[in-house]
């Protein structure tokens, strides 16, 4: 029997697009930020969550950015812009704002903040950084006493023992 020959032409399967970057004829149309802080904030762009401080740098895309910093815990907030360039690192610093601690023991006692001996108790309107702070308690015959207090600008910082009680 016969076959019929047909003709035609084979056309090779079409290749997958390679991703593509964006980019300017320049380069990247992306930079970082980086930020330094004392205390951890959330970064926050248009109503959404980008990054935290808990990283060392966020990549964004490169223009004018209008940021909120937030650490909702300590009652902080604080908007910002910042101009990221194409390929390059933009660099913010946040300032916490000071907090009047007032600190007091039952008996007196001698008081050290973060280190720092600050007097005997007791002791009103001791301005500290926004944030954890470590506070020792010392007594010359009921010992020490060992506190950390996060201080927000949501509730008075208050801190208070009583070196009789174990």
């Amino acid at each position: 029997p016969a076959v019929a020959a047909t003709t035609g032409s084979v056309k090779p399967a079409a290749k997958a697009a390679a991703p593509t970057v964006s980019s300017t004829p320049a380069g990247p149309a992306a930079g970082w930020l980086s930020i330094t802080s004392p205390i951890p904030l959330s970064v926050i762009e248009a109503g959404m969550v980008i990054g935290s401080t808990a990283s060392s740098r966020i990549m964004l895309p490169a223009g004018k950015r209008e940021l909120r910093l937030v650490n909702e815990s300590l009652g902080f907030s604080e908007m910002r812009t910042v101009q990221v360039g194409p390929g390059k690192t933009a660099k913010l610093s946040i300032a916490v704002p000071k907090v009047a601690m007032n600190i007091n023991a039952v008996p007196w006692a001698e008081v050290w903040v973060d280190g720092v001996r600050i007097g005997e108790t007791p002791i009103g309107n001791h301005m500290v950084a926004l944030g954890p702070h470590d506070i020792v308690f010392r007594h010359p015959t009921l010992g020490e006493r060992r506190h950390t207090a996060a201080v927000s600008l949501t509730s008075p910082a208050r801190v208070s023992v009583d070196l009789r009680k174990q």
